[in-house]
């Protein structure tokens, strides 16, 4: 989701953006954005260390002529922070979270301590 996020604010993201937004390995993050390629939802140019990944024109579509939100997450109030449509994605027919572990989902901060995200994970 962060890396369908960033890609849809800068209009792109690379191998070295996924690792920094996510805290993982070359290829790991290789995997992930093949993955999302795969599914559909990025495009990727160029080749090698010059590859790059951009959102299909749906997902910017579905934001807008603004996709961009300004404000920190801390500024609005649970449920109108705008990373909280991340939580709708969460396929039909799974079990609805908790309240409670929704709040704290939606007030992590850009760069919350790994071990508060591990916590919200295990939960």
């Amino acid at each position: 989701m962060r890396a369908l996020v960033l890609a849809r604010e800068v209009g792109a993201i690379t191998n070295q953006d996924y690792r920094q937004i996510n805290g993982t390995h070359t290829l790991a993050a290789s995997h992930a954005l093949r993955h999302l390629r795969d599914l559909g939802l990025l495009t990727m140019k160029g080749s090698g260390s010059e590859t790059y990944y951009q959102p299909v024109p749906q997902i910017i579509a579905q934001v807008g002529s603004t996709p961009y939100i300004s404000g920190s997450p801390e500024e609005f109030p649970p449920y109108t922070n705008p990373l909280y449509k991340g939580l709708d994605a969460i396929p039909k027919g799974f079990p609805d979270l908790p309240d409670d572990l929704k709040n704290r989902i939606i007030h992590l901060k850009k760069r919350s301590p790994k071990d508060e995200v591990e916590e919200i994970v295990k939960l």
